[in-house]
């Protein structure tokens, strides 16, 4: 009896893996102005969730596996660290794991080049990808416990369809070969390390949107039953044959989209950032050649950065030109922001096939050379940011991040209003640590649908103790922060908020 419960087990374990790697391998295959996804299931009295938001820029900012409607330890807090990087912090439902983060790093086409992710503050796995010139993934290596393993291998045909992945490290005869119909469909035919074939019938209707997934893998059989107008699945059942049976799980998954209105912003960030005629380095070069150096500033020996921000519009025009950060003198400001307005049209960004508004920032430098003090056109162009985003240290809370978490939780009072109408939420705020630990540049990055709450977010952020900065380069620089602050009505007023 106890090996049958012990095989039961094992069995159920398996099965629950498989279907969770399944939902994260179908998961990101979404289109359309996605705000949030939710994914439900039932499997043996258990209810489980798998939770993810999106910004209007298309970017995954959170993400959420509940059991029981607690948060796992998969769970994450994406932060935007700039346009080729971002950091994915971990936690559950005791708050934020210490020393539990994933770094990943993007090429300039916004292809992710190596994921590395530390557990207990120390280096657990990295994955490197490898691209060819036409920036198509061909290789994907692990490392874990100093042993790299070879993970994947691609192949693509005279079009540049992918033809076939391979598994190293599951033998020769392991892989997924894909067969295009006229018709606009495709096959996915897939090979176990024995060589035995299942496969995958992908449909799609004559407005290219997909209808329909008829998947057989060995014992299991996953079928897509409903989309919606975008094409995105909402109804998908899992069978998995096994030696205990035959298990039938449905999922259903509730896509929450941007209205119109809320999609039409300004984008921070797209899948194709607008570039200046040429690329980024003409464009530096352009400022140089026009950017002439105050003359009283340059006698006066007064240096500075301007950091100016404008907007892309979908013709390529530069609109909405202002300063974002000063350079501490009116006329290095008025300069710089003249050679940006005399810029000649951008080539547009672009999110989703669609050409898009998208804001753009510029950091201008001014620094005089002692070797040509006399030269109106000295400008040094460093393309740095005065906020960092990446440094050497991160910035800390005194204590830690437990104390983070037990401060917000002893301060943090639930806004009466919102109690009284049952109205529960995710703030997400966003400031700045600056050299000296102080908070400032206190922001709203997602709303939590009411303006009480994100106003009690925000106040409680603002009365925060100073901060260990962020060190770059052995000196404190500020570092841009980002914190979720979650309102649940189960919570009494003063107690910590996690996942809504």
């Amino acid at each position: 009896m106890k090996k049958l419960f012990l095989l039961f087990t094992i069995v159920f374990l398996y099965i629950t893996r498989v279907q969770a790697d399944g939902i994260k391998t179908y998961i990101e295959d979404v289109s359309g102005p996605v705000k949030k996804v939710t994914v439900t299931s039932k499997q043996a009295g258990m209810m489980r969730n798998w939770v993810y938001w999106y910004d209007t820029a298309g970017r995954l900012i959170e993400e959420a596996y509940l059991r029981d409607g607690k948060p796992d330890d998969d769970c994450f807090v994406r932060q935007y660290m700039s346009n080729d990087s971002y950091a994915d912090y971990f936690y559950n439902e005791l708050g934020f794991i210490d020393g539990c983060y994933r770094l990943t790093q993007l090429d300039s086409l916004g292809n992710k080049t190596y994921s590395i992710r530390f557990k207990d503050g120390k280096l657990w796995t990295k994955d490197s990808i490898v691209y060819n010139e036409q920036g198509k993934e061909i290789e994907c290596y692990s490392l874990k416990d100093s042993v790299l393993t070879l993970r994947y291998t691609y192949e693509y045909d005279s079009l540049g369809r992918l033809y076939a992945r391979h598994f190293p490290r599951l033998g020769n005869k392991a892989m997924d070969k894909y067969e295009y119909l006229d018709n606009g469909n495709y096959i996915k035919y897939h090979y176990d390390k024995d060589g035995k074939k299942s496969y995958a019938k992908h449909i799609f209707n004559k407005q290219g949107i997909r209808v329909k997934v008829v998947e057989s893998i060995a014992q299991q059989k996953l079928y897509f039953k409903k989309f919606d107008e975008h094409g995105n699945w909402t109804l998908w059942r899992h069978i998995f044959d096994s030696p205990m049976g035959q298990f039938d799980y449905t999922y259903e998954r509730n896509i929450e989209y941007y209205a119109p209105e809320e999609n039409d912003t300004v984008y921070l960030s797209a899948e194709q950032l607008p570039e200046f005629p040429g690329g980024q380095q003409l464009m530096f070069q352009y400022i140089v050649d026009n950017v002439k150096y105050p003359t009283e500033a340059r006698i006066k020996g007064i240096q500075g950065r301007t950091v100016c921000q404008f907007v892309v519009n979908k013709s390529g025009e530069l609109t909405d030109v202002k300063i974002v950060k000063s350079s501490g003198n009116i006329d290095l400001d008025n300069e710089a922001i003249r050679v940006i307005c005399s810029m000649p049209k951008w080539k547009p960004g672009r999110s989703a096939g669609e050409i898009v508004r998208v804001k753009y920032t510029v950091p201008v430098t001014f620094k005089i050379a002692t070797s040509d003090w006399q030269n109106d056109s000295i400008i040094v162009i460093d393309g740095d940011t005065t906020i960092k985003t990446i440094v050497e240290k991160m910035p800390e809370f005194p204590g830690g991040r437990q104390a983070l978490f037990y401060y917000l939780s002893t301060t943090v009072t639930y806004p009466l209003i919102a109690q009284e109408n049952g109205i529960q939420g995710t703030s997400v705020v966003q400031f700045v640590i600056n050299q000296d630990g102080s908070i400032s540049d206190v922001t709203i990055l997602r709303s939590a649908g009411e303006t009480s709450l994100d106003n009690e977010a925000m106040r409680v952020i603002r009365l925060m103790p100073n901060w260990s900065p962020g060190i770059l380069k052995g000196k404190p620089v500020r570092v841009m922060y980002t914190i979720p602050v979650h309102f649940r009505i189960t919570d009494l007023p003063n107690t910590p908020k996690k996942s809504n």
